[in-house]
């Protein structure tokens, strides 16, 4: 029995248990394969989706983080249903159906069909984003390369604020470990790494995290490179990690920052790598 429907944001099928989530913290209890419900997905809890079954969600749109984000893990993912959270209870079994947007009860019965299509070269050069770093491996035959690769994630999956992550002595192994698979898998081709722009609602929700200001609008808030300039300790340790790959031999390693205003950050920020 259909118990609901969405759009259908990342083509896959699956059943399991419905776990209701509120924020980041409640993403910290998954034991993998729970079928997330939630209103909508903020970025903080992207990481966590890797153990999921499916997620459903009563806002957002085909173009989302977390639609784009499970697209590439192959989770199902059905968007927009506007009242999942009404309709849907914990530890209900459900099947997800990401392709049509259907929410089925029970668990339904479905054929998967894989047609493996031979890739063309292009005459381009193809680049991704990769927002998730520890599926790297997955996606290396796919591009030519990374544009951006966002290594806040890294951070993010430990649960601690970059604060406490120095404090234990680890931020710089902590990045470095993640950077490097990240190369390894792509080499020799190029990767880009941005440093650290974390709005500061995400760091809230880490260990540690109450340092950080409560603001109206995070996400045109104390963040970027403005931020990364200010946390000089922590911007550090992210060019120690880069310098240690670099002295490794990863020559296929570029790197750049986040929301820069002017010539003063870019400069100030190079100055600090010098």
């Amino acid at each position: 029995m259909e118990l609901i429907r969405g759009i259908g944001a990342s083509p896959y099928i699956r059943s399991g248990r419905v776990k209701k989530i509120e924020s980041f913290k409640d993403m910290m209890s998954i034991e993998g394969g729970e079928i997330i419900v939630t209103s909508r997905v903020s970025r903080d809890m992207l990481p966590k989706l890797k153990r999921v079954g499916a997620v459903v969600t009563d806002y957002g749109g085909l173009t989302s983080h977390v639609a784009i984000t499970l697209r590439e893990l192959k989770i199902p993912c059905v968007v927009g249903t506007e009242k999942a959270t009404e309709v849907l209870e914990d530890d209900m079994v459900v099947t997800v159906d990401g392709k049509t947007g259907n929410i089925y009860e029970g668990v339904m019965e479905w054929e998967e069909i894989i047609e493996e299509l031979p890739l063309e070269e292009t005459a381009t050069t193809l680049m991704t984003n990769l927002n998730i770093p520890s599926i790297a491996d997955r996606i290396a035959d796919y591009a030519d390369g990374i544009g951006s690769v966002r290594i806040e994630h890294m951070v993010i999956e430990t649960g601690k604020h970059p604060y406490r992550l120095l404090e234990e002595g680890r931020l710089t192994d902590v990045l470095k470990k993640g950077l490097e698979f990240v190369l390894e898998s792509f080499y020799p081709k190029p990767v880009w790494f941005r440093t650290f722009d974390i709005p500061t609602d995400e760091l809230r929700n880490l260990q540690g995290g109450d340092v950080e200001p409560e603001e109206p609008n995070p996400l045109l808030g104390f963040r970027g490179i403005y931020k990364d300039l200010r946390d000089v300790d922590v911007l550090k340790a992210e060019f120690r990690a880069i310098k240690e790959l670099i002295d490794d031999g990863y020559s296929n390693l570029g790197l750049k920052f986040p929301f820069v205003r002017d010539g003063i950050e870019y400069l100030s920020a190079k100055s600090i790598l010098e």
